[in-house]
């Protein structure tokens, strides 16, 4: 599983020396690329042409840190159709840091053709930092007449995942040629299913392949699929951090971890359907006897329309009594829809 993955989820803003669970923010960084790039469409004769890369930028503190992105091009110059994926954390007067995108990509003699810049926060018109880049970055002067900045889409205010859009547009411009088309308001969580819905297809496919062909028999192959299916992953626990958010944000309780694939795979009744079950047999009872009591009244009354009435309330008294009676003595538990739930349905639940 991609460390970075939970962090992208919460929306939360990204260093390039964060502490992960394993790995580097680079190594990170360059895995989600190429998952997500994958699933653009990204084949893997492309993928062999593009580097991924990124480096950091606190000029404005007076450090000169080397520009990667330039080394990049110059060694890939002579190399036809390939295409650097750039993140850089560019630093500010303010204090503050912000990630943009640089994009190249060069012709079929091996020539730099293009270089691409992207930002997801606009001052007028500009990127807030990629326009610093531009401006004062000497190797981007000199390579002016190929520099274009394209805005991308931007990120809402009070939302510090500008590395998400920056990965984004840069997965999305090697593999479609062009920036990112967010389908969601939540691009975190957005991309974060990508990537884990690409990484998941191989790493199943091969366990799938391992356990069949060590089945002795088909019952026993059976047996492995059950065990692959049931049997928590590192990656289903962050599929489920996106019902916990979307539960959160619509106000929703959200189920324990696991809770109905337990009540799928115990089918007994428990003390709390059977107490339910129980109420809903007393309330049906009470409510058809008070029912046929007001019924009987209405017919007691002179009036022919009285009487219709009271025959039509008697009469539904009378079955919501009998329905009562028969769930109070119900051998077996009122099955509760809520619980009766699809393979398909579960799926989307995770995801």
């Amino acid at each position: 599983m991609n460390p970075l993955l939970p962090i992208m989820i919460a929306q939360q803003p990204l260093a390039p020396d964060e502490r992960l669970e394993t790995g580097t923010v680079h190594e990170a960084l360059r895995k989600g690329f190429f998952s997500l790039a994958n699933h653009l469409g990204l084949s893997s004769d492309e993928a062999e042409l593009i580097s991924f890369t990124m480096d950091v930028n606190e000029s404005a503190y007076g450090i000169e840190d080397e520009d990667l992105f330039e080394l990049e091009v110059n060694h890939k110059i002579g190399t036809p159709n390939a295409k650097i994926c750039h993140m850089r954390c560019y630093a500010d007067a303010t204090g503050r840091a912000h990630w943009h995108a640089l994009f190249a990509e060069f012709n079929q003699k091996g020539e730099l053709a293009n270089i691409i810049l992207t930002d997801s926060r606009l001052k007028g018109k500009k990127g807030i930092t990629a326009a610093q880049d531009m401006d004062s970055n000497p190797f981007l002067i000199a390579q002016k007449a190929q520099v274009n900045f394209v805005p991308g889409p931007q990120q809402p205010y009070g939302i510090h995942n500008c590395w998400v859009y920056c990965l984004a547009n840069l997965a999305s411009l090697a593999a479609q040629g062009k920036t990112y088309e967010p389908q969601t308001s939540n691009l975190g969580q957005e991309i974060a299913k990508h990537i884990m819905d690409q990484d998941r297809i191989p790493c199943l496919l091969s366990e799938k392949t391992a356990l069949v062909q060590s089945a002795n028999d088909l019952h026993t192959s059976q047996s492995a699929e059950t065990v692959l299916v049931s049997k928590p992953t590192a990656s289903e626990n962050i599929h489920r951090l996106f019902a916990v958010n979307e539960a959160a944000s619509m106000g929703k309780k959200q189920s324990p971890p696991y809770e109905n694939e337990a009540i799928l795979n115990n089918p007994e009744p428990t003390g709390q359907e059977e107490n339910r079950q129980m109420d809903v047999g007393l309330i049906s009872l009470f409510l058809g006897a008070d029912a046929m009591v007001l019924g009987m009244l209405l017919l007691a009354a002179a009036p022919p329309l009285s009487i219709g009435v009271g025959l039509s309330v008697f009469l539904v008294g009378l079955i919501l009594s009998v329905s009562g009676v028969a769930i109070l003595t119900s051998g077996s538990p009122m099955k509760n829809p809520e619980l009766v739930e699809s393979p398909e349905h579960l799926i989307t639940a995770r995801v």
